[in-house]
């Protein structure tokens, strides 16, 4: 008898014990180390598996970074990483009708994530204690989601039943659609007018998880619009910098005017001088693909789509098959090795992540800190009392909190900002400009809670 066979056998008459309850998986465990059988259940290195790398999150892992604001936990309910998790379960079972109810362990493939797997583990956590206290309640976090999703203030895209062609979902279709379970999925169904659930409604449903980081940030200090204290810069040290940081240079004329990088408008100009050097290869750019920082080919980024930090999703863009940039604010180190980082995408995830420029290239080709540039002051700005932090957003925020105790702010989010941008043209027309989106930006957790608890 050959080796292969014997080893199967073993194998087999292993894994039996454990089903029959005759070993614990540990000493299954021990037991198999021993004949060299190997590990039996198996976890991949998590180092392997970034959720915040992938374009597409579905929706018990939009849930769990709500509640939790966790790569590590979103990992948990990622099915990718879930299907090659194989561990033990405990079952029971009988050997026959009438006999006794038996307990053991079974290999097994993890299922699946859907919402009722993330209530029991919340369940579980209250149970052990291990519930964090900054932690939002998944009824919560369902809710917070439901409510952006119907304001337009994230986007979501389905494969809609009556086509079988994935599409976005309307923001006035959440009003009416509910998640049930189907053959072990979650799924969108409308509810019909008389109640009950229809068979209308959407499979398959995903969020663009760089919007999602944008609406339910990581737990971390607030950074100002305009502040230029945290950006790298190309005249500071050697090496590499963000290819954001690098727009942020060129526009702010080496962070010596302030911008709001809010606005999409001050981003045009600096991109598109940016990218005409790396496209001709006067400035080098890296990037990090399956773990490792490689060099790009400059003529990678010619004539390139651009989705500009903080810009509304393009769907159009989102579902094609076209490699297009995609970039995000650089707040700090931390931020940056978390997701919130510029990166070459496609439909199916980032093809490049991290991406850096070579700052002797910047510098040379955008030399601001230059002797001719060494006079070259921000315009004056109304202060905040914060230091290096000129803006007037202060302003519109206490203007917000009046309108707030008058009782006089609209539901919408959008149109309170409207009238915030008018107000501040109005009162204020020296003070440095903000834009609505800016506005919005800033206040909108602040008016999601205020309108939360009114509703309560």
């Amino acid at each position: 008898m050959s080796a292969a066979p014997e080893r199967s056998q073993e194998l087999n008459e292993l894994l039996e014990k454990v089903r029959r309850g005759e070993l614990v998986p540990d000493t299954a465990e021990a037991e198999a180390d021993r004949l060299g059988l190997g590990k039996l259940a198996n976890t991949p290195d998590p180092s392997e598996f970034d959720p915040t790398q992938e374009a597409w999150w579905t929706l018990p892992m939009v849930i769990a970074w709500i509640a939790c604001r966790s790569p590590e936990i979103v990992r948990e309910y990622w099915d990718r990483y879930r299907s090659v998790c194989v561990e033990w379960h405990f079952c029971e079972w009988r050997e026959r009708a009438d006999g006794p109810v038996r307990g053991g362990h079974l290999l097994a493939q993890r299922r699946p994530a859907t919402i009722s797997s993330l209530y029991l583990a919340e369940k579980r956590n209250w149970e052990n204690g291990s519930s964090a206290a900054e932690m939002t309640s998944i009824d919560d976090a369902k809710a917070q989601l439901w409510a952006a999703l119907s304001q337009n203030e994230v986007q979501a895209a389905g494969i809609d039943t009556a086509t079988n062609l994935r599409t976005p979902i309307p923001d006035h279709a959440w009003l009416d659609l509910a998640t049930i379970e189907e053959r072990g999925r979650d799924v969108l169904r409308f509810r019909e007018p008389r109640g009950g659930l229809s068979s209308r409604g959407y499979d398959d449903v995903v969020f663009r998880r760089r919007n999602i980081l944008a609406m339910w940030q990581p737990r971390r200090p607030e950074v100002c619009e305009g502040d230029v204290s945290s950006q790298i810069r190309p005249d500071k040290g050697t090496g590499y910098m963000p290819l954001y940081c690098a727009a942020h240079w060129i526009a702010t004329k080496g962070c010596t005017l302030q911008i709001d990088p809010l606005d999409l408008g001050v981003w045009e100009s600096p991109f598109s001088q940016l990218l005409s050097r790396i496209s001709s290869g006067e400035v080098a750019v890296t990037g990090l693909r399956k773990g490792e920082r490689e060099k790009i080919e400059g003529h990678i980024f010619a004539g390139i789509s651009v989705e500009y930090p903080s810009a509304d999703p393009d769907f159009g863009l989102l579902l094609s098959s076209e490699l297009y940039l995609s970039s995000c604010i650089y707040v700090d180190d931390e931020h940056w090795r978390q997701g919130f980082n510029d990166s070459l995408q496609t439909r199916h995830g980032a093809k490049w992540s991290h991406l850096m420029v070579l700052k002797s290239d910047v510098l040379r080709h955008w030399p601001f800190s230059s002797r001719e540039h060494e006079n070259h002051t921000a315009p004056s700005v109304t202060k905040t009392g914060a230091p290096g932090r000129p803006s007037s957003m202060h302003l519109v925020e206490r203007e917000y909190l009046a309108r707030a105790a008058r009782g006089d702010t609209n539901a919408s989010i959008g149109e309170e900002a409207k009238v915030l941008f008018d107000w501040l043209q109005s009162a204020h027309p020296d003070a440095p400009p903000l834009t609505a989106k800016t506005i919005a930006n800033r206040l909108r957790h602040e008016h999601r809670e205020r309108m939360r608890k009114a509703q309560k």
